[in-house]
């Protein structure tokens, strides 16, 4: 699928999504240079283009941008990734799990030669005979 969206930055507001399919790419391309002479460009920022996704699915989670989050209408581009960001962050107790999950025997080797000198042996030693 080819999609057309034109995106007002300003108002972080998706304008035109319309869908074409493939082999109408030219169409969509004459209809994109359409919206773009009618725009005006100096109180109006605005970006956007022809996109190509599977499907709108996949153009929503690849320019997630141009949508605003389902259920949150009034949120900006911005709050929607802050909280997308807050949601995927883990906490404390969740670091400490994935470090105890990941933890390989050369891990514990590592952490084990800190108790040892210089020398090799244990901490004071020189590992002299």
């Amino acid at each position: 699928m080819i999609f057309l969206i034109d995106f007002d930055r300003r108002n972080a507001d998706l304008r035109v999504l319309e869908a074409y399919p493939k082999r109408d790419r030219s169409i969509a391309a004459a209809r994109r240079l359409e919206i773009e002479l009618a725009i005006d460009w100096v109180t109006a920022p605005r970006e956007g283009g022809i996109i190509e996704a599977e499907d709108e699915a996949a153009l929503r989670r690849g320019y997630m941008r141009y949508f605003r989050s389902e259920g949150h209408s009034d949120e900006t581009y911005e709050e929607a990734l802050r909280r997308t960001l807050a949601a995927e962050i883990p906490d404390a107790e969740q670091v400490a799990r994935m470090r105890a999950a990941s933890a390989s025997p050369l891990t514990a080797v590592r952490e084990s030669s800190e108790d040892y000198g210089e020398g090799g042996g244990p901490a004071g030693d020189s590992g002299a005979p």
